[in-house]
């Protein structure tokens, strides 16, 4: 069986972080988009400054645009919206589109702190 070619641009690590899951739809006049205001618990699996790995209790399909509301630490939350690239039951995976700076910085840290944990 041949292997399976790695698309990701950024290495992942392992987490286990609470995720607020918000599905954006598109208007109803269809020009722009809006956050639901209802949201489902998820739980990030892995990550990186470009995508995770989500857990979710009702699936999605692919292709949808979502919100997240990741809790890196108990004080730190950051908000990144996402695309699913992937979807199989109640898990997917998501490339974050367009993170500003602070969230990059932020799950580099995440990352950076994990590290050292290990070492």
């Amino acid at each position: 069986m041949a292997a399976v070619s790695e698309k990701r641009r950024r290495e992942r690590f392992e987490v286990k972080k609470p995720v607020r899951v918000f599905t954006v739809v598109p208007s109803k006049s269809g020009n722009i988009f809006e956050v639901d205001a209802k949201h489902q618990p998820g739980i990030a699996h892995n990550i990186s400054e470009s995508g995770l790995k989500l857990e979710v209790q009702q699936p999605f399909k692919s292709e949808a645009i979502l919100k997240l509301n990741i809790e890196l630490e108990k004080d730190q939350t950051i908000e990144v919206y996402a695309k699913i690239v992937w979807a199989k039951k109640t898990h997917c995976g998501v490339s974050f589109v367009l993170p500003d700076e602070w969230a990059i910085k932020a799950i580099q840290d995440l990352a950076k702190n994990s590290v050292e944990k290990e070492a």
